[in-house]
């Protein structure tokens, strides 16, 4: 708890089920990091390397994790309510049963994420980049898609029917569980 490490290289370190509440790891290299089950509520992470990181399970409550690189990360039923995701790099990111209520992922490359049977509820991804992203399963209820880049991404109709916002069907694709294209829900 209110550890510090900022400005650390902490590569392949193990933090499994640890108590990471207040920490600071700004812009901390933690490649390779495994922090599944660890609590890191109010944790900064600003503009921190976690490329490859394991967060499956984490509490990422209300967490800094603006400008940080996630690419290829796993997030996995994390929570990450309220969190800060704001120009984060998710590219290929596994985000499987988050809850992202209330996060701020506006301007965050999310190019190829599996976002599925996520709870986006009330989150901004105003001009996100969700190229090829899979939301299908996600619940959508309120969140803000405004300018968000939707070239090629993967909705099903429940994802859509939750949504506030009108889908361009040239630009994403609707489909079925066996990834059949459906025309409307």
């Amino acid at each position: 708890k209110d550890a510090l490490f900022a400005n650390a290289e902490v590569t392949d370190s193990l933090f499994t089920g640890a108590d990471l509440t207040d920490a600071d790891f700004r812009y901390a290299d933690l490649t390779d990091a495994d922090f599944r089950y660890a609590d890191l509520t109010d944790t900064n992470l600003l503009d921190a390397n976690l490329l490859d990181a394991d967060l499956r399970y984490a509490n990422l409550t209300d967490v800094d994790l603006s400008y940080a690189d996630l690419t290829d990360a796993d997030l996995s039923n994390t929570s990450l309510t309220d969190a800060d995701l704001s120009n984060a790099n998710l590219n290929r990111a596994i985000i499987d049963f988050a809850n992202l209520a209330n996060a701020d992922l506006s301007n965050a490359n999310l190019n190829r994420a599996i976002i599925g049977h996520a709870n986006l509820t009330n989150a901004s991804l105003r001009h996100a980049d969700l190229t090829q992203a899979d939301l299908r399963g996600s619940y959508l209820t309120n969140a803000s898609l405004h300018l968000a880049d939707l070239d090629g991404s993967l909705f099903d109709c429940n994802s859509v029917r939750t949504a506030n916002f009108t889908v361009n069907t040239s630009q994403v694709h609707i489909v079925d569980s066996n990834l059949n294209v459906v025309s409307n829900c």
